[in-house]
């Protein structure tokens, strides 16, 4: 009778492990300000999302040189939505998606480059 039961408990957790999935997200930009830049990805909640931190920060980067910055940190920790609830019988079910924000401040202003007299005179 024990087998029995331990073999009925494996075969449930197999299920249970096999309907959720690990899943590679790449961060998008969301928008931002002169100084902030909000990154996002979504995923299912059957899907376990991995990230790369380095691609998250090389995105923010550019974004932060692009308004005369030289780097982006991140601050503030990732903040997780539903984005999606599924429809039960009496109403809002379970959150079926989310959205996964983070927020990089832009650091180190770019000084401005004035053009030298010798690069201003024509020859």
């Amino acid at each position: 009778m024990r087998r029995c039961h331990f073999i009925l408990v494996l075969i449930g957790f197999i299920g249970l492990t096999g309907c959720v999935s690990k899943v590679h997200k790449d961060w998008v930009a969301l928008g931002g300000s002169g100084t902030t830049v909000k990154l996002a990805y979504e995923h299912w909640a059957s899907e376990v999302p991995t990230t790369y931190e380095p691609q998250a920060r090389d995105l923010a980067k550019k974004y932060c040189n692009s308004w005369g910055y030289t780097d982006a940190e991140a601050f503030g920790g990732e903040v997780s939505d539903c984005i999606r609830y599924a429809q039960g019988l009496l109403g809002q079910g379970p959150c079926q998606a989310y959205r996964v924000t983070k927020e990089y401040n832009c650091v180190g202003r770019q000084e401005a480059v004035v053009p030298t007299e010798k690069a201003t005179k024509k020859k």
